[in-house]
């Protein structure tokens, strides 16, 4: 299966009549569409023209029948660094939460070599083997069957069938401490999927010796409602980084078309939203001093003057509180900055957001318009502007530097420092 590899909003995937290890077919291009048809991706952020596909905003992988095609954000612009993208991404998804997993588990310093697909799966056997060695999560499960011993509590409808069939066995109902449980099926059905789909040895190495500890394990249908809404208990709550990834593999599995085995599967993430929980989580864990609150709605801009209720309820990405005050309003904007366009391509809507912000939250001096930067790194402000009627309230523009987290971090405390 070819493999292609490009960025997120500044590489068009070509479409092409042969087949190419940078293009697709026109065939390729057909099943990708009914892919994002059939997921209903947001379609402004993914821009046909007659030879090329753009992807914005969406980052991840996409696996079609016979290419595969993995999507990164771009880093830095001076440098065409897989390697570094997918570092970055993986570091961004990690600190945001939205997995999880420890670097030193990995212990591999060849990982950022391999596409995403491959990360996502050693770090998914690697998450799950780990908590294995401290023991399987066993449960107690509700067991009926035929057995030649009594156990639990005899089942008489059945019984009496094995009577009539001159059957010496007695069904029974009784409870058993099974590793075969819920959770374990959910593990069991995701090695299943992923040793389909990957190349790495270390990879499969790891997945085979689980296959051993879930010898006694049966499988769960993908689309059973229990994969989404399992439960954790303090008793297996150690097992809740290894589901997220299982839930992200198999929910990306889908059939595309009627014919043949093709299969088409992805797992996407939107940068928006990765962008302003990483953003969020460095300032939490960076300025003690400070609270931190995201999406923040305690306010709204307008009261109907007949009934008293509010509408329109202002909701910054973060605002920032000191001493009970709220100091900063920060929106995360994950789009290109232009330095050769009018107001670096700030656009008029986003204008008038923040200064309803400033109208509302009186004790806040300045709304941070924070796009990603694409290049050198600088602490100062790209743009600034004041309220007609109140100089000492400000917005401005400012991008926070992506390729080290250290970097990242003393941009956003600089930003924070000068704006309170």
């Amino acid at each position: 299966m070819r493999h292609i590899t490009i960025h997120e909003c500044y590489d068009k995937l070509k479409i092409t009549k042969e087949e190419s290890t940078t293009s697709i077919t026109y065939k390729e291009a057909d099943e990708l569409n009914r892919y994002i048809e059939s997921k209903k991706l947001d379609k402004t952020n993914i821009i046909w023209s007659r030879d090329s596909v753009l992807f914005i905003n969406y980052v991840g992988f996409i696996k079609l029948s016979t290419v595969s095609i993995e999507i990164l954000p771009k880093i830095d612009i001076n440098r065409n660094d897989h390697e570094g993208s997918r570092e970055a991404l993986l570091s961004m998804l990690n600190k945001s939460g939205i997995i999880n997993f420890n670097y030193s588990d990995l212990g591999m310093l060849s990982i950022y070599k391999m596409n995403l697909e491959e990360i996502l799966a050693l770090i998914f056997s690697k998450t799950l083997h780990n908590q294995l060695v401290r023991g399987p999560y066993l449960e107690y499960i509700n067991v009926e069957e035929n057995s030649k011993a009594l156990k639990g509590s005899v089942f008489v409808k059945e019984h009496i069938k094995n009577i009539s069939r001159c059957r010496s066995d007695v069904f029974c109902k009784f409870e058993e401490f099974s590793i075969n449980n819920t959770l374990n099926q959910i593990f069991n059905t995701c090695i299943k999927k992923t040793i389909r789909n990957i190349k790495n040895s270390e990879t499969l190495k790891i997945l085979s010796h689980i296959n051993v500890v879930f010898s006694e394990v049966g499988y769960i249908d993908v689309n059973n409602k229990k994969i989404l809404d399992y439960k954790f208990n303090r008793l297996n709550s150690r097992f809740e980084p290894s589901l997220l990834l299982a839930k992200m593999i198999l929910n990306g599995f889908s059939s595309v078309g009627n014919k043949g085995d093709d299969k088409s599967f992805a797992i996407l993430f939107e940068m928006n939203d990765v962008y302003e929980k990483y953003i969020t989580n460095l300032l939490r864990l960076n300025l003690s001093k400070y609270s931190v609150h995201s999406q923040h709605n305690k306010y709204k801009l307008l009261k109907n003057e007949k009934t008293d209720r509010d509408i329109f309820s202002l909701k910054p990405d973060i605002v920032i509180e000191i001493d009970g005050k709220e100091k900063l309003i920060i929106d995360t904007k994950w789009k290109k900055i232009d330095k050769n366009s009018n107001r670096h391509g700030v656009k008029r809507d986003d204008f008038y957001q923040m200064y309803a912000y400033l109208t509302r939250y009186k004790e806040s001096k300045s709304a941070i318009l924070l796009y990603p930067s694409i290049g050198d790194e600088s602490y100062e402000y790209l743009e600034s502007w004041y309220l007609d009627e109140n100089e000492d309230k400000k917005i401005r523009v400012y991008a926070v530097s992506l390729d080290e987290e250290e970097k990242a971090i003393n941009t956003l405390k600089s930003i924070v420092e000068n704006n309170i």
